[in-house]
Protein backbone atom coordinates (compact mmCIF):
# COMPACT_ATOMS: atom_id res chain seq x y z
CA UNK A 1 0.00 0.00 0.00
CA UNK A 2 1.19 3.41 -0.68
CA UNK A 3 1.91 5.57 2.97
CA UNK A 4 1.61 8.78 1.43
CA UNK A 5 -1.43 10.80 0.85
CA UNK A 6 -2.25 10.79 -2.61
CA UNK A 7 -3.73 14.42 -2.27
CA UNK A 8 -0.60 16.28 -1.60
CA UNK A 9 1.34 13.80 -4.04
CA UNK A 10 -1.41 15.22 -6.66
CA UNK A 11 -1.12 18.57 -5.84
CA UNK A 12 2.91 17.93 -5.72
CA UNK A 13 2.45 16.80 -9.67
CA UNK A 14 0.83 19.46 -10.44
CA UNK A 15 -2.84 18.37 -11.52
CA UNK A 16 -5.41 20.85 -11.94
CA UNK A 17 -8.72 20.57 -10.18
CA UNK A 18 -10.87 22.40 -12.89
CA UNK A 19 -13.16 20.38 -14.74
CA UNK A 20 -12.35 17.09 -11.87
CA UNK A 21 -15.79 17.00 -10.71
CA UNK A 22 -18.56 14.01 -11.09
CA UNK A 23 -21.17 15.12 -13.56
CA UNK A 24 -24.54 14.76 -11.62
CA UNK A 25 -27.46 16.70 -12.26
CA UNK A 26 -29.60 15.39 -8.99
CA UNK A 27 -28.39 15.19 -5.42
CA UNK A 28 -29.65 12.97 -2.99
CA UNK A 29 -28.19 13.95 0.22
CA UNK A 30 -29.71 11.48 3.03
CA UNK A 31 -28.46 11.35 6.84
CA UNK A 32 -27.22 9.05 8.79
CA UNK A 33 -25.64 8.66 11.62
CA UNK A 34 -24.34 5.01 11.34
CA UNK A 35 -20.89 4.03 10.55
CA UNK A 36 -20.07 4.92 7.11
CA UNK A 37 -17.77 1.58 6.02
CA UNK A 38 -16.06 2.29 2.80
CA UNK A 39 -19.36 1.34 0.81
CA UNK A 40 -21.64 2.52 3.08
CA UNK A 41 -23.96 4.65 0.05
CA UNK A 42 -23.43 1.50 -2.22
CA UNK A 43 -24.79 -0.72 0.73
CA UNK A 44 -27.25 1.79 2.19
CA UNK A 45 -28.33 0.09 5.20
CA UNK A 46 -31.22 2.05 5.71
CA UNK A 47 -35.08 1.55 6.56
CA UNK A 48 -36.80 -1.01 3.79
CA UNK A 49 -39.85 1.05 3.44
CA UNK A 50 -37.67 4.25 2.95
CA UNK A 51 -35.23 2.76 1.04
CA UNK A 52 -37.79 1.27 -1.80
CA UNK A 53 -39.45 5.08 -1.79
CA UNK A 54 -35.88 6.64 -2.42
CA UNK A 55 -35.26 4.14 -5.17
CA UNK A 56 -38.43 4.62 -6.80
CA UNK A 57 -37.52 8.37 -6.90
CA UNK A 58 -34.13 8.07 -8.15
CA UNK A 59 -35.48 5.55 -10.63
CA UNK A 60 -38.07 7.68 -11.81
CA UNK A 61 -35.35 10.67 -12.21
CA UNK A 62 -33.19 8.17 -14.40
CA UNK A 63 -36.02 7.30 -16.57
CA UNK A 64 -35.89 11.27 -17.11
CA UNK A 65 -31.94 11.02 -18.58
CA UNK A 66 -30.88 12.42 -15.17
CA UNK A 67 -27.97 11.32 -13.40
CA UNK A 68 -28.41 10.89 -9.63
CA UNK A 69 -25.95 10.53 -7.04
CA UNK A 70 -26.72 9.62 -3.24
CA UNK A 71 -24.62 11.28 -0.47
CA UNK A 72 -25.03 10.38 3.25
CA UNK A 73 -24.54 13.24 5.52
CA UNK A 74 -24.19 13.75 9.36
CA UNK A 75 -23.79 16.65 11.75
CA UNK A 76 -23.06 17.08 14.79
CA UNK A 77 -25.81 17.06 17.72
CA UNK A 78 -28.51 16.44 15.36
CA UNK A 79 -31.56 14.57 16.89
CA UNK A 80 -33.34 15.00 13.61
CA UNK A 81 -33.68 12.58 9.95
CA UNK A 82 -32.73 15.24 7.05
CA UNK A 83 -33.28 14.70 3.00
CA UNK A 84 -31.97 17.26 0.77
CA UNK A 85 -32.73 17.06 -2.60
CA UNK A 86 -30.30 19.61 -5.10
CA UNK A 87 -31.56 20.07 -8.84
CA UNK A 88 -31.46 22.86 -11.04
CA UNK A 89 -29.95 25.21 -8.76
CA UNK A 90 -32.63 24.23 -6.28
CA UNK A 91 -32.52 22.90 -2.98
CA UNK A 92 -35.45 21.24 -0.61
CA UNK A 93 -35.43 19.19 2.33
CA UNK A 94 -37.30 16.77 4.49
CA UNK A 95 -37.25 16.84 8.16
CA UNK A 96 -38.74 14.06 10.37
CA UNK A 97 -37.76 12.06 13.57
CA UNK A 98 -36.37 8.79 11.37
CA UNK A 99 -36.07 7.80 7.53
CA UNK A 100 -39.37 6.29 7.41
CA UNK A 101 -41.32 9.48 8.39
CA UNK A 102 -39.78 11.14 5.55
CA UNK A 103 -41.89 9.58 3.35
CA UNK A 104 -44.71 11.41 4.64
CA UNK A 105 -42.84 14.24 5.28
CA UNK A 106 -43.36 17.88 3.31
CA UNK A 107 -40.82 19.15 0.91
CA UNK A 108 -39.36 22.68 2.29
CA UNK A 109 -38.01 24.88 0.14
CA UNK A 110 -34.19 25.74 1.38
CA UNK A 111 -33.17 29.40 0.61
CA UNK A 112 -29.61 29.10 2.37
CA UNK A 113 -26.25 27.58 0.95
CA UNK A 114 -25.42 24.33 2.95
CA UNK A 115 -21.69 23.05 2.72
CA UNK A 116 -21.15 19.39 2.39
CA UNK A 117 -17.51 18.38 3.02
CA UNK A 118 -16.45 14.78 2.22
CA UNK A 119 -14.76 13.45 5.68
CA UNK A 120 -14.95 9.71 4.79
CA UNK A 121 -11.84 8.31 6.03
CA UNK A 122 -12.81 4.54 5.69
CA UNK A 123 -13.02 5.24 2.14
CA UNK A 124 -9.92 7.29 1.66
CA UNK A 125 -7.55 8.58 4.40
CA UNK A 126 -7.14 12.13 2.70
CA UNK A 127 -10.83 12.58 3.35
CA UNK A 128 -10.97 12.44 7.01
CA UNK A 129 -6.84 13.61 7.72
CA UNK A 130 -7.48 16.93 4.93
CA UNK A 131 -11.99 17.58 5.20
CA UNK A 132 -12.21 17.21 9.32
CA UNK A 133 -10.53 20.34 9.65
CA UNK A 134 -12.12 22.10 6.64
CA UNK A 135 -15.38 20.94 8.35
CA UNK A 136 -14.65 22.47 11.58
CA UNK A 137 -13.28 25.43 10.26
CA UNK A 138 -16.33 25.96 8.09
CA UNK A 139 -18.18 25.02 11.57
CA UNK A 140 -16.40 27.86 13.29
CA UNK A 141 -18.08 30.19 10.60
CA UNK A 142 -21.83 29.40 9.16
CA UNK A 143 -22.59 26.82 12.65
CA UNK A 144 -25.09 24.81 11.13
CA UNK A 145 -25.12 24.76 7.19
CA UNK A 146 -22.03 22.41 7.13
CA UNK A 147 -22.53 18.90 7.23
CA UNK A 148 -19.71 15.91 6.58
CA UNK A 149 -20.63 13.51 3.88
CA UNK A 150 -19.33 10.20 2.06
CA UNK A 151 -17.30 10.04 -0.60
CA UNK A 152 -17.82 13.10 -3.47
CA UNK A 153 -15.04 11.60 -6.27
CA UNK A 154 -11.72 12.53 -6.06
CA UNK A 155 -9.81 11.81 -3.33
CA UNK A 156 -6.23 13.35 -4.78
CA UNK A 157 -8.35 16.83 -4.77
CA UNK A 158 -9.06 16.70 -0.89
CA UNK A 159 -10.52 18.20 0.51
CA UNK A 160 -13.64 18.62 -1.60
CA UNK A 161 -16.67 20.72 -0.51
CA UNK A 162 -19.61 20.70 -2.33
CA UNK A 163 -21.77 23.93 -2.26
CA UNK A 164 -25.49 23.78 -2.70
CA UNK A 165 -27.98 24.95 -4.46
CA UNK A 166 -25.54 26.12 -6.56
CA UNK A 167 -24.11 22.26 -7.09
CA UNK A 168 -20.60 23.42 -7.40
CA UNK A 169 -17.64 21.08 -6.29
CA UNK A 170 -14.12 22.49 -4.56
CA UNK A 171 -11.05 20.92 -4.31
CA UNK A 172 -8.00 21.33 -1.97
CA UNK A 173 -9.80 23.83 0.31
CA UNK A 174 -7.32 25.69 2.27
CA UNK A 175 -8.39 26.10 6.21
CA UNK A 176 -5.73 29.23 6.00
CA UNK A 177 -8.56 31.42 3.88
CA UNK A 178 -11.99 29.82 5.03
CA UNK A 179 -13.18 33.65 5.26
CA UNK A 180 -12.00 34.32 1.90
CA UNK A 181 -13.71 30.94 0.29
CA UNK A 182 -16.88 32.06 2.10
CA UNK A 183 -16.83 36.15 1.26
CA UNK A 184 -17.40 34.54 -2.54
CA UNK A 185 -19.04 31.00 -1.96
CA UNK A 186 -21.35 32.88 0.56
CA UNK A 187 -22.66 34.93 -2.78
CA UNK A 188 -22.96 32.48 -4.97
CA UNK A 189 -19.65 33.48 -6.60
CA UNK A 190 -17.97 30.52 -8.01
CA UNK A 191 -14.32 30.41 -6.00
CA UNK A 192 -11.90 29.87 -9.00
CA UNK A 193 -8.64 28.89 -6.79
CA UNK A 194 -10.53 25.86 -5.85
CA UNK A 195 -13.41 25.26 -7.94
CA UNK A 196 -13.62 21.77 -9.40
CA UNK A 197 -16.77 22.27 -11.16
CA UNK A 198 -20.76 23.11 -11.32
CA UNK A 199 -21.56 19.08 -11.59
CA UNK A 200 -24.54 19.52 -14.03
CA UNK A 201 -21.44 20.13 -16.81
CA UNK A 202 -19.50 17.90 -18.35
CA UNK A 203 -15.48 18.21 -17.22
CA UNK A 204 -14.79 19.76 -20.84
CA UNK A 205 -17.82 22.52 -20.11
CA UNK A 206 -16.78 22.67 -16.36
CA UNK A 207 -13.25 23.67 -17.47
CA UNK A 208 -14.17 26.00 -19.90
CA UNK A 209 -16.40 28.12 -17.21
CA UNK A 210 -13.75 28.06 -14.50
CA UNK A 211 -10.97 29.17 -16.68
CA UNK A 212 -12.16 31.42 -18.77
CA UNK A 213 -14.67 32.66 -15.68
CA UNK A 214 -17.28 32.69 -18.15
CA UNK A 215 -20.27 32.17 -16.41
CA UNK A 216 -23.27 33.03 -19.10
CA UNK A 217 -25.96 29.87 -20.57
CA UNK A 218 -24.62 27.27 -22.08
CA UNK A 219 -25.16 27.04 -25.52
CA UNK A 220 -23.77 24.08 -27.30
CA UNK A 221 -19.89 22.06 -26.94
CA UNK A 222 -18.36 20.21 -29.82
CA UNK A 223 -15.19 18.22 -30.15
CA UNK A 224 -12.30 19.02 -32.49
CA UNK A 225 -10.08 16.42 -34.72
CA UNK A 226 -7.53 17.47 -32.62
CA UNK A 227 -9.20 16.23 -29.25
CA UNK A 228 -9.68 19.92 -27.68
CA UNK A 229 -13.14 21.27 -26.69
CA UNK A 230 -15.21 24.06 -28.25
CA UNK A 231 -17.68 25.34 -25.32
CA UNK A 232 -20.00 28.31 -26.61
CA UNK A 233 -21.17 29.93 -24.09
CA UNK A 234 -24.35 32.98 -24.57
CA UNK A 235 -21.37 35.93 -24.52
CA UNK A 236 -18.30 33.89 -25.90
CA UNK A 237 -16.77 30.77 -27.16
CA UNK A 238 -14.02 29.14 -25.20
CA UNK A 239 -11.55 26.51 -26.90
CA UNK A 240 -10.03 24.09 -23.69
CA UNK A 241 -7.69 21.04 -23.95
CA UNK A 242 -7.02 17.90 -21.91
CA UNK A 243 -3.72 16.96 -20.79
CA UNK A 244 -3.68 13.33 -19.42
CA UNK A 245 -1.31 12.50 -16.61
CA UNK A 246 -0.88 9.23 -14.38
CA UNK A 247 -0.39 9.02 -10.26
CA UNK A 248 -1.90 8.02 -7.24
CA UNK A 249 -5.99 8.51 -7.21
CA UNK A 250 -6.42 6.99 -3.92
CA UNK A 251 -4.33 6.35 -0.49
CA UNK A 252 -5.20 2.93 -0.78
CA UNK A 253 -3.83 2.49 -4.64
CA UNK A 254 -0.88 0.36 -5.30
CA UNK A 255 -1.45 1.20 -9.15
CA UNK A 256 -1.44 4.60 -10.66
CA UNK A 257 -4.70 5.67 -12.95
CA UNK A 258 -4.86 8.68 -15.26
CA UNK A 259 -5.55 12.35 -13.92
CA UNK A 260 -6.84 15.13 -16.34
CA UNK A 261 -5.18 18.78 -16.41
CA UNK A 262 -7.49 21.00 -18.45
CA UNK A 263 -5.76 24.21 -20.02
CA UNK A 264 -7.18 27.04 -22.30
CA UNK A 265 -6.33 27.02 -25.94
CA UNK A 266 -5.93 30.78 -27.68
Amino acid sequence: MNTAYCSELSKLAGDGVAGTADTVDVWLMVEYRGAWQPRVVDERPLDGEFLHWMNAFADSAKADGKRIRWQFIKQQNSYATRLFIVENGVMRRRVAADHRSLIDANDEPVSDRLYFVCTHGLRDRCCSEFGLPVYRALREVVGDRVWQTTHLGGHRYAPNVLVAPDAVMYGRVSTDRIEEFLAEAETGQMVKTYARGRTCYEPAVQAAEILAAEHSPLISTAQAADGSWLVRFKNQTVCVQARETMGIASCGDTKQKAAITWSLVN
